[in-house]
């Protein structure tokens, strides 16, 4: 088949071995040394200056916003690279509490011409192990462009988190698509997404994140199931939804996943009758989370000890 020039030039910019091998290695290391000559800390003072009109207090942090921007820059451990890479946290995950909580996985490979029929088949999900947000649900996979996700993914493969917003961890993970299986509930639904909040360690709130591709609310939970005030980012539910089934089982996976660490949120789906790990995040919003009211900003700030972490 012959190209025109516009095709040739894309097929050595993203597909051919010249890309793989020299371009994209080059534009990220020229990439790497300009955000490490701005420095992390520098970008993250003068980001959060520009979001909340106020400079960032790293010399004394009280507020959740402001210690979670602490620990980004001074709490930095290969455990925490291990946990936020979507494919080598399973090996932990096994470990710690058991590979019973895992999601099949289905496939795994860093060339995305390896997407086809036979490897994204029927009930799955496509994503990355690097990276937020883009990711493909596959009901039925004779619905599905495969020439779009492999673009979609092929994209997620050359982009490196850690240039958003410093996450340190983020930056040397290796780049993956992982194919998993689709976790459908007792009702045939996607089910609800269960964040907890852990502080030095122990669960103490729970976000519940229902509807995520529709109507996306979120409701905010002590380990009492009281729905607390805080919103962020989406709104309350009109109806508080009723605790999980397996609530007291997540609480205690957590708080094992949780363990080593000053401040983590532990991710569960709960279909009712199967709990299953979703993923380990260190710094949700990255530290630049509009809260409402403000006062949970105190109030969750009081709960991070400025301590770095230790190992499972």
């Amino acid at each position: 088949m012959k190209l025109n020039m516009r095709e040739f030039a894309g097929y050595l910019y993203h597909d051919s071995p010249l890309a793989k091998h020299v371009l994209v290695p080059v534009k990220s290391q020229l990439k790497r040394i300009k955000y490490n000559q701005a420095g992390d800390r520098r970008f993250n003072e003068e980001r959060y200056q520009r979001l909340f009109n106020k400079p960032l207090n790293l010399d004394n942090p009280s507020t959740y916003d402001d210690k979670i921007q602490w620990l980004k820059l001074y709490d930095r451990t290969p455990l925490h690279t291990q946990c936020a890479d979507k494919y080598a946290v399973r090996d932990i995950v096994a470990k710690v509490i058991g590979k019973e909580y895992l999601i099949p996985l289905l496939h795994v490979t860093d060339d995305h011409r390896t997407l086809t029929p036979e490897t994204v088949p029927d009930k799955c999900v496509v994503k990355c192990n690097h990276d937020s947000m883009n990711v493909v649900i596959v009901r039925d996979a004779a619905d599905i462009d495969f020439d779009d996700v492999r673009q979609k993914m092929r994209d997620s493969l050359r982009r490196n988190f850690y240039y958003r917003y410093r996450e340190w961890q983020y930056r040397d993970i290796p780049p993956k698509v992982i194919v998993e299986k689709l976790i459908i509930d007792d009702k045939g639904n996607l089910p609800a997404d269960y964040k907890i909040f852990c502080f030095d360690g122990k669960p103490t709130y729970i976000s519940v994140d229902s509807d995520r591709f529709g109507n996306h609310t979120r409701d905010i939970f002590n380990t009492d199931w009281e729905r607390q005030s805080l919103e962020y980012r989406y709104k309350h539910s009109d109806t508080p939804p009723p605790p999980p089934a397996n609530l007291a089982l997540m609480l205690e996976l957590a708080e094992k996943l949780a363990k080593p660490f000053a401040f983590s949120r532990i991710d569960f789906y709960d279909t009712g009758s199967q709990v299953y790990f979703g993923e380990i995040t260190f710094h949700p919003g990255s530290g630049f989370n509009p809260f409402k009211p403000t006062e949970w900003q105190d109030i969750l700030g009081r709960q991070i000890p400025l301590r770095t972490s230790t190992t499972y």
